[in-house]
């Protein structure tokens, strides 16, 4: 698991204070019903306002999102990095970030058949320690991974360090959060109708190899 949060943040023109202007305005997000709707949603619930009385537009993708905002047609827009960085520069205001939303959630993270890890068991333990030794080197190498993000996404430094700050912010070390999180999140799912019926954390998630390599 590498991500509790997916890379969210809610950014809208300077002129809006805080979350809670939203509230009869437009937000502008990739899909209805998508992880951008989604987390959209929590945040402007968690910042205060009542994300039934914030109208979500659908874009079809971040970046025509990033072109409705710079146009004004709507108020808002669901953005994540670089997208969130560039307008930052542009002296838009980021309102909420997924990465503070007190919910973790097993956003992101590594899957494999049952029947692959019983027959390449090795190979799959390879793969836990590369991306383990991985998130070391992020965490340990900060100047070199800002580095390439300039480098490879053509963006300035200052949104360079922002999106490195957005990946920290909700990467998880350990590659595993604790059950009692995972069920909380499946509960909440559950409880959205987001999955057709209650799943234990056992019956989704199998951390016996990663706990066990060194």
């Amino acid at each position: 698991m590498l991500y509790r949060a997916p890379l969210f943040s809610l950014v809208s023109p300077a002129v809006l204070a805080s979350v809670k202007d939203l509230e009869g305005k437009t937000v502008a997000v990739s899909r209805i019903g998508s992880e951008s709707h989604r987390y959209g949603s929590l945040m402007i619930e968690n910042g205060g306002a009542d994300p039934k009385k914030v109208t979500f537009i659908q874009t079809g993708s971040t970046t025509v999102s990033l072109t409705a905002l710079q146009q004004s047609s709507v108020n808002a827009a669901v953005l994540s990095p670089p997208f969130t960085g560039i307008m930052a520069e542009k002296g838009y205001k980021i309102l909420a970030r997924s990465r503070s939303l007190l919910q973790d959630a097993p956003w992101l993270g590594l899957v494999a058949s049952r029947q692959k890890i019983e027959r390449q068991t090795e190979q799959v333990k390879n793969m836990l320690r590369s991306m383990r030794d991985v998130i070391v080197a992020i965490k340990k190498e900060k100047s070199a991974v800002v580095a390439y993000i300039e480098k490879n996404f053509n963006v300035s430094a200052a949104n360079a360090n922002e999106s490195y700050d957005d990946i920290i912010g909700v990467m998880v070390e350990p590659l595993f959060l604790r059950d009692e999180q995972i069920q909380k999140y499946l509960d909440g799912s559950f409880a959205r109708s987001e999955i057709p019926k209650r799943l234990t954390t056992a019956e989704m998630f199998d951390f016996t190899l990663l706990r066990g390599i060194k």
